[in-house]
């Protein structure tokens, strides 16, 4: 098992709140400003975590990337390429679009959270209540044409979205979420994000994982890039409705070759036995204990973020008054 120094995102529309999940995290990985945003535990180059005894980069290589976010304002409408529009995407703008991996993510609540969630099949309906936007007769035409707009007034009629004006004035992504699902995540509920379907988290925290990527094509709410002529090449216009996924026994399965997730909680003075048969991170969300691997002991404590190698025999004894948490990424078949 390696103990690792991991990685802080300052992005704007992370919390400033110092008992937000990401400034405990933080604040062990020695990193204490705010906004604390994402905390990344992996091996991708924008966001590299080290092992703490040598001071080194953290070499393992790893089908995943492992974060937990802090949302205290919306972020940006988005879709994750697939692997081939990766590939190609990477080829043509390496500056924009770091590497050549497609990005399928899970994230998982961990207190009540909100997202936008693709299409509303019902987008016309929406469409009729705003006589200040053109009517169009599909919903390829309504996005090309709400994207080219360069200034707009609009009276945003869904109270749920009545705050993206005052973040993002003016902004053509206040117009797109218009017609998106709006999505709550209940504590421990599960969400897949498939390739090249438009979402944008709005507020929470969650535990995330995705294939080793950081690729993203921007749509709007952001101060970043966006890329209009890609996104409406490769964006998805599916209307169904996202499910959501719900864990067996802790393990919530992604579908996805790169990763799975599982939460573990251990309960006073009590042991949990499991085998990790890929390589894994785990991650010390709530409490204290003693963690034995291979006949190797080792003291874990609260938001502290480790390695454990493959075919691994994990003992986890809980050595606290209040229940031990945690989060681990690994690839499928733990």
């Amino acid at each position: 098992m390696q103990r690792l120094l991991c990685k802080v995102k300052h992005y704007d529309w992370g919390s400033h709140d110092e008992n937000s999940i990401v400034a405990k995290f933080a604040k062990e990985h020695d990193d204490f400003e705010g906004p604390f945003a994402e905390f990344w535990m992996g091996n991708h180059p924008n966001g590299q975590s080290y092992n703490v005894d040598s001071n080194k980069p953290f070499d393992k290589k790893l089908s995943f990337l492992f974060k937990y976010l802090s949302i205290a304002k919306p972020l940006s409408i988005q879709v994750h390429p697939d692997k081939k529009t990766a590939e190609e995407l990477h080829s043509l703008n390496p500056e924009l679009y770091k590497d050549d991996n497609h990005k399928p993510e899970m994230a998982i609540a961990l207190k009540e959270s909100y997202l936008l969630y693709g299409f509303k099949e019902d987008w016309k309906e929406v469409l009729a209540k705003y006589p200040e936007l053109e009517k169009k007769e599909t919903l390829p035409e309504l996005i090309e044409y709400l994207l080219s707009l360069k200034h707009f007034e609009i009276d945003v009629k869904d109270e749920k979205l009545q705050d993206l004006m005052m973040h993002y004035p003016n902004d053509n992504g206040v117009l797109i979420a218009l017609f998106m699902n709006y999505v709550k995540l209940n504590p421990d509920d599960a969400i897949v994000i498939n390739p090249n379907v438009p979402h944008a988290y709005l507020y929470g925290e969650l535990v995330e994982c995705m294939a080793c990527s950081d690729n993203v094509i921007r749509a709007g709410l952001t101060s970043k890039p966006i890329d209009v002529e890609n996104l409406l090449k490769y964006i998805s216009y599916d209307t169904t409705l996202p499910k959501l996924v719900k864990s067996k026994d802790g393990y919530y399965s992604s579908g996805f070759k790169e990763f799975d997730v599982i939460k573990i909680e251990v309960l006073p003075d009590q042991t949990d036995v499991f085998y990790c048969k890929t390589p894994s991170i785990l991650s010390v969300y709530q409490g204290n204990g003693v963690i034995e691997i291979n006949d190797n002991t080792h003291i874990i404590e609260p938001y502290g973020v480790y390695y454990v190698f493959e075919k691994s025999i994990v003992s986890v004894n809980n050595s606290g008054q209040n229940a031990l948490i945690f989060w681990i990424a690994c690839s499928p078949n733990l």
